[in-house]
């Protein structure tokens, strides 16, 4: 098929599209299909099958037709960007890991769901407890065929199994050209690459989907045998009959020949098992999942929406395996009283399967007051960004497993803050099952920061982990930027930037993995706008974020560093194998221990690195007189730089840190600040004294931070003798304007 022929495959599936049908193939006549066909040539035929495909579509769905014969020049470009944008997304490996071990994870869940859900008030089901180790087998069994079939789904560009329930629902093959010119092959070849990701995704989602449809085939089948007295070769037989009659309909995409009924209940129904299994099932219509799906299908609904049927089943697989929650959806509330006695099963599956897991992840996730745990989890961390990076300096790591490392004795090793040292493994890709674990997690860390009065109100600590998860979604980026856009106008470049950067690079997910992943250039690069950015503000943005997705190449661009040790922050890496980063989304890093950074995040010290204004001073209230000298892109973090490496006797910011921290003193507020001292009898008495502590040990610290700060900017002002001139010349303007405000004031008086 041509791209054209495809995109009218695709387009008569598409529902609901306008109101008021009318011809679609005024654009053909008679003289043209009958010229077509006598010419024979390769040019004609290619021209009659798309006027066939035109016809056959105009059958099957007209209104869709006529929106696609009809469509505008600018609609048109909306949906080219957005399929180049959304295969931008896709382009990234570790997008296509994410999906292959979120969808293998589901599939390998159910079976163990419905032995379960064998366990019920009726008693045990033996028929269902075994069914779901026959389903398992015949998992394993159809590994084979199923990788057949999507090696001819990702040939064919379109799903085998349930074609009408993609993963990726944009309109597909905007990137195209009638013809068989330079041009048309042009620009065909290069909508066939640019489309590669989508081809890829859609070949993963088929393999699960003919695993769970054969699976489930065979399974129904060797139930619906034993149920009817069948054994050995009889009930092989019936299986195998079962099994040819289904898949006869997926391969010949029709029913005409099928003239038993039960086996097209069976193809109905393992249909809908491998969509509900890939997240990729139909939403209800009367359901507001559908509702947002009807604006995701207009061209600029996809722009913010790119993926809505995929996020809200997961969203929803997780809902179902929420016990009490999941009886609010009504789709799990008929599955639970379902006359199908495996469908029924696999609900009560979900129910003690989710509860499991929600128990694991709770016990685990308070586990982090523990330093000697041997696993826990952390949350989100701090919302504020600043502390939030503060953390992250420590090697912490938000949404991840925290292993506790020993040496080959069995000894839990110790860092050089006197702290256990730690392992962090993220785990907050791999949805839905990531969800209970961030949900867990950041509702004990919220716990612990609560009054006692809400502490005792659990339901207060979940709805703010229920809110931080749903922002912190991936999938749901787009539906996340819009909130932010329509919540802060000023976000508005950067969010156009980085469309932009992803539309001009049409691997630029490729190639910011490749970027963090294999090149040398795995550091975070400051993408900041400074001064000296005015009036090309977005275009320095655009070029910023262009640069991020381009391995080897900087753009101009410097790597962050922390302001307090001086040291090049950097991605993690992919936990495993060095060879295989790139692929991973399951990121590591290991606890620094450095006793600075530490004592900072158990103080909770808001301390922000050397700002991009050089002030002029400040009022004893706090607030800065007038509004300074901005610096560049390349002054700021020089600034950064000497801050961080200028010397006050011998002695850089991080040493004086230290040995200020080493102190008897500051080691005895850290005592309070800890709680060490926290008994049954003393409690209100150290509690109130544990935060004043900690305000007078983040004051001591700043106080030395300061001071580097300061002399930082002597020495950037001594080596920028023209920018010290200036910065001289408007304190000098700023004192005289306050000296005549001052007389003013005493002639006023007299």
């Amino acid at each position: 098929r041509t791209p054209a022929e495809k995109a009218i495959d695709q387009a008569t599936d598409i529902r609901g599209t306008v109101k008021e049908p009318t011809d679609p193939l005024g654009e053909f006549s008679i003289k043209e299909i009958i010229e077509a066909a006598e010419k024979g040539d390769k040019a004609s035929w290619k021209r009659l099958r798309i006027i066939t495909k035109k016809l056959q579509a105009a059958q099957g769905n007209p209104q869709a037709l006529q929106k696609m014969a009809n469509e505008s020049k600018f609609m048109r470009g909306v949906k080219i960007q957005n399929e180049i944008f959304i295969n931008s997304i896709l382009s990234g490996p570790e997008t296509h890991a994410v999906n292959i071990m979120s969808t293998a994870l589901n599939t390998l869940a159910r079976p163990l769901e419905n032995t379960l859900g064998s366990v019920s008030r009726q008693g045990f089901d033996q028929m269902q407890a075994m069914r779901g180790g026959k389903e398992l087998y015949y998992l394993m069994s159809s590994i084979s065929d199923s990788l057949k079939a999507a090696k001819q789904a990702f040939q064919i560009e379109d799903n085998i199994v349930n074609p009408g329930a993609m993963i990726q629902e944009a309109d597909r093959f905007q990137i195209r050209m009638e013809g068989n010119g330079n041009l048309a092959n042009i620009v065909n070849g290069l909508g066939t690459i640019i489309r590669l990701p989508g081809r890829f995704l859609l070949a993963e989602d088929e393999f699960f989907k003919q695993l769970n449809f054969r699976a489930y085939v065979k399974a129904s089948a060797w139930e619906d045998g034993m149920r009817k007295g069948l054994q050995g070769a009889d009930l092989q037989k019936h299986i195998q009959e079962q099994f040819d009659g289904t898949i006869e309909i997926v391969n010949k995409n029709s029913m005409a020949n099928i003239k038993d009924k039960s086996v097209i209940d069976l193809y109905d129904k393992a249909q809908k098992y491998a969509a509900e299994t890939t997240f990729t099932a139909d939403l209800p219509e009367d359901s507001l999942g559908a509702a947002i799906q009807g604006v995701s299908r207009h061209p600029f609904g996809r722009v913010v929406l790119p993926f809505v049927r995929t996020p809200v089943n997961i969203f929803k697989a997780q809902v179902r395996r929420t016990p009490g929650v999941n009886m609010a959806l009504k789709e799990y509330r008929q599955a639970l009283r379902s006359a199908d006695p495996s469908v029924a099963a696999k609900a009560r599956g979900e129910m003690y399967l989710g509860g499991a897991i929600w128990s694991i992840a709770g016990a685990t996730a308070f586990s982090i007051n523990d330093p000697m745990s041997e696993l826990a989890i952390t949350g989100g961390g701090p919302s504020d960004f600043n502390m939030l990076n503060q953390k992250r300096a420590t090697g912490w790591q938000p949404y991840s497993f925290r292993f506790l490392l020993k040496d080959g004795d069995g000894n839990v090793k110790m860092g050089k803050d006197g702290k256990p040292r730690y392992k962090y493994v993220s785990f907050r890709r791999l949805d839905p099952w990531a969800s209970f674990l961030m949900m867990a997690a950041d509702a004990a860390a919220i716990t612990g920061g609560l009054s006692k009065q809400d502490r005792d109100d659990f339901g207060v600590a979940a709805s703010v982990a229920l809110g931080r998860n749903i922002t912190n979604k991936t999938y749901l980026q787009g539906i996340t930027e819009l909130a932010d856009l329509l919540g802060k106008p000023q976000f508005f470049q950067n969010w156009l930037a980085r469309r932009a950067a992803a539309t001009v690079n049409p691997f630029s997910a490729l190639g910011r993995s490749v970027k963090r992943n294999v090149t040398s250039d795995k550091e975070i690069l400051d993408k900041k706008t400074r001064a000296g950015d005015d009036n090309f503000v977005w275009l320095r943005k655009f070029y910023n974020e262009l640069a991020t997705t381009i391995p080897g190449y900087s753009g101009g661009l410097r790597p962050m560093r922390n302001f307090i040790t001086g040291s090049i922050i950097e991605y993690p890496v992919g936990f495993g194998p060095d060879n295989m980063s790139v692929l991973n989304p399951i990121k590591e890093t290991n606890s620094i221990n450095n006793n600075v950074l530490t004592t900072l995040d158990d103080i909770g010290a808001r301390i922000t690195q050397p700002s991009d204004e050089l002030s002029l001073g400040r009022l004893p209230s706090g607030q800065a007189i007038g509004s300074g000298i901005e610096l560049t892109y390349d002054e700021h973090l020089d600034l950064i730089e000497e801050t961080a490496f200028v010397k006050i006797n011998g002695q850089t910011m991080v040493r004086d840190l230290h040995n200020r921290i080493q102190q008897k003193d500051f080691q005895a507020l850290m005592k309070s600040v800890r709680g060490e001292l926290i008994e049954q009898n003393n409690m209100d008495i150290e509690v109130q004294a544990q935060q004043a502590n900690r305000d007078l040990a983040e004051d001591i610290l700043r106080d030395i931070v300061n001071k580097y700060k300061k002399a930082g900017k002597q020495i950037w002002l001594s080596k920028n003798p023209e920018r010290k001139k200036e910065y001289l010349q408007l304190q000098a303007t700023i004192r005289q304007e306050a000296n005549n405000d001052i007389l003013e004031g005493f002639q006023q008086l007299n």
